[in-house]
């Protein structure tokens, strides 16, 4: 069957730098988002998901580092930085990379009307300069506290061993969606605290749980930033919000391998190049 003939399900688009010297995928990225917008209606895109929030970040820091502001941390021979803008402090990266990342992550994801909106985020660690950083989204500077403010939803999404039938002990998933234990997540949908999800079946619990009933019609859209460890089911998670009729877009900057969470969900075309990189349908029916 032909690619024209299958319904669309998820389109994984990779931005992934093989070599981190010699970054390409930000600035593809930020190319690409020009006609973010005008693909959304053509491709009839019901979510936006970018994974992750983290690697944004660091495809942003080595663009800067490496190509936009390269320079010898500390040097000031301007012939030994080869004529490029003397970086004398590496912060600088650190904060270009953060305003870069800033304008995807609190500006044009939240800002897409007419679909859901989600952001997958990693936790930081915690040190001794910043305790609460272990609570927070993996960022730098003031990013942990500014990005959520731009999204209804923040969920954090857990695991724990829950008993079964039996008595056997098997992995139970959470998403905790109140201001708790030291995680700051909210829920406009009033969803219950804490939601037990199915990893594949998250969008549907959402939808049927959510104690705002406004909420849940076809016009509503769900703007949300998904926070937690690896392996408690985040990239599943959004890949549940996959629909025949609605159609998941995934910003993939994490390694290609975790295209895994959204390939297994239907058919997967080919592996495809394009102005941008790279990028791959998953179809209905697989």
């Amino acid at each position: 069957m032909a690619d024209q003939d299958r319904k669309l399900l998820i389109r994984i688009e990779h931005y992934s730098d093989p070599n981190p010297r010699d970054p390409r995928s930000f600035p593809l990225f930020e190319a690409r988002m020009m006609k973010l917008e005008r693909d959304v209606e053509l491709l009839k895109v019901g979510t936006v998901g970018l994974d992750s929030f983290s690697y944004l970040l660091m495809g942003a820091l080595k663009y800067d580092q490496y190509k936009f502001n390269p320079g010898l941390v500390g040097d000031t021979d301007i012939e030994k930085a080869k004529n490029a803008r003397l970086t004398k402090h590496a912060l600088q990266w650190y904060g270009a990379a953060s305003l870069a990342a800033d304008d995807y992550a609190r500006g044009a994801l939240p800002g897409l009307v007419s679909v859901n909106s989600v952001l997958i985020a990693h936790l930081g660690n915690a040190t001794e300069a910043h305790p609460d950083a272990a609570h927070q989204i993996a960022a730098y500077g003031q990013t942990p506290a500014q990005v959520p403010s731009a999204y209804s939803e923040v969920w954090r999404t857990h695991t724990r061993l829950v008993e079964a039938e039996g008595g056997a002990a098997k992995l139970g998933y959470f998403i905790q969606t109140r201001n708790r234990d030291g995680y700051k997540c909210k829920s406009a949908l009033e969803l219950p605290d804490p939601l037990v999800f199915v990893p594949d079946k998250g969008y549907d619990l959402i939808r049927a749980n959510a104690g705002w009933k406004g909420g849940v019609g076809p016009n509503a859209h769900i703007k949300a930033v998904i926070v937690g460890e690896s392996g408690t089911g985040k990239s599943t998670l959004l890949a549940s919000f996959a629909k025949v009729e609605s159609p998941l877009l995934v910003l993939l900057f994490d390694a290609p391998g975790q295209a895994a969470a959204y390939l297994k969900r239907g058919e997967a075309g080919p592996l495809t190049k394009w102005d941008y990189g790279y990028y791959q349908n998953v179809y209905a029916g697989g």
